[in-house]
């Protein structure tokens, strides 16, 4: 195999359309850098094993998917097939691990998981250390526009694409009787430990509520009930959420929300507030070339970023995020940095009161937004797009196999 034919991939499309989304601009780029791919649709099942099989006749130098989507993959039941073929399956994780302990468990022995949060690779390693290889790899973003609009010309002051859990919380909360000891007590105390304190990962939290009653757990122990505790984790990013659009509604800013939750919202009716409910990925690209503001909050992402950031970047449009320590140390944020060198616009979770002021002086003046969306774009095309994280995953990763 010539160094101008790197190898064969497989990758995974078919459950949720973002996560596909961000599967197939991987699989344009590892193309565009000489690999033969195939894009595995798991909606054909059965219809597509065959050229699965077919595909496998050949020399396959990893598998990859989002979210475990082809992780567990068995044929003959009670076989990984990653194991029976010997082929690496890349598994990346946007979410928290312990969402999915079940399928890390039974990880194949040839797995790779790769976290949008340093924290979160830190846990894999702590609670599944049958997983040998572990690592980082930040979200990328994308535009459908090569020529997007100056912000003066943009319609839509704010915009915010995403939802919250409230209407799932109650679904996954445990049998807390399944524990002899107040399995909710410890819940509802390391929730208020995140209130107070909004730089603690779920886990930590969760940690230190159970040391102050002076519960020890095995670290097999432990990963089971952070399992049951994730609702917590839903509980905090909701209320961060809302806290924050509230906010804003409140104080008269122009609101075009997307997303599933917000209906239980006392303030989701104010003039200001335009309400729409969830619409497909696909759709929001265009929506947010239209944004003067892209709004985002992280999804309890500490030491990660949302890819509604570098999405919002390459719009060409002016971003408003909370921040993470991997965002500070790695961009240049206003208010912080000077306007002419910033790349986004930034506030502390712990500062939500301040940010209706923040967000007020930047639509009152097009020309700061414009010299921050401008430079967030150059930081953006740069080192935040699926084809530079292509590229990282190939020069960093896939040589090595």
């Amino acid at each position: 195999m010539g160094a101008e034919d790197p190898g064969r991939l497989i990758l995974f499309v078919g459950v949720q359309d973002t996560l596909d989304i961000f599967t197939t601009e991987l699989y344009k780029s590892f193309q565009a850098i000489g690999y033969e791919c195939l894009l595995f649709d798991t909606k054909t099942i059965p219809q597509g094993l065959s050229t699965l099989s077919s595909f496998l006749e050949k020399t396959v130098k990893a598998a990859i998917g989002f979210n475990n989507l082809g992780f567990n993959m068995e044929i003959i039941p009670g076989q990984n097939i990653w194991d029976s073929l010997g082929i690496p399956f890349i598994n990346i994780l946007v979410d928290h691990p312990f969402c999915y302990d079940k399928a890390l468990s039974q990880a194949p022995s040839s797995a790779i998981v790769l976290t949008i949060d340093k924290n979160h690779m830190d846990y894999i390693n702590r609670f599944y250390p049958a997983i040998g290889t572990t690592g980082f790899l930040p979200l990328a973003g994308l535009t459908k526009c090569e020529s997007p609009k100056a912000i003066k010309d943009r319609s839509i002051d704010v915009i915010y694409l995403g939802g919250t859990s409230r209407p799932f919380i109650e679904q996954v909360r445990p049998d807390y009787k399944k524990y002899d000891f107040n399995a909710r007590k410890i819940g509802d105390e390391a929730y208020d430990k995140m209130l107070h304190d909004s730089s603690l990962t779920t886990e930590n939290a969760v940690e230190q509520a159970l040391l102050d009653h002076k519960i020890s757990m095995s670290d097999d122990e432990l990963r089971i009930f952070l399992y049951d505790m994730r609702y917590i984790d839903m509980m905090i990013v909701t209320y961060y959420r809302e806290a924050v659009l509230e906010a804003l509604a409140r104080f008269g800013i122009k609101l075009s929300i997307y997303g599933v939750g917000w209906d239980g919202c006392d303030w989701i009716n104010l003039p200001n507030v335009d309400f729409h409910h969830r619409i497909p990925a696909s759709e929001t690209y265009a929506l947010m070339e239209e944004s003067k503001i892209i709004l985002s909050t992280m999804t309890w992402f500490k030491e990660g970023a949302h890819d509604r950031i570098y999405s919002g970047m390459l719009a060409k449009s002016c971003v408003v995020s909370d921040t993470s320590k991997f965002m500070k140390d790695n961009y240049k944020y206003y208010p912080k940095n000077d306007a002419s060198d910033a790349e986004l616009a930034m506030f502390e979770l712990y500062e939500t009161d301040k940010l209706p002021q923040l967000v007020k002086s930047l639509l009152s003046d097009n020309d700061l937004m414009q010299t921050i969306a401008d430079n967030g774009l150059r930081r953006a095309k740069l080192t935040d797009t699926w084809s530079a994280r292509a590229m990282e995953l190939h020069r960093d990763l896939l040589t090595m196999l």
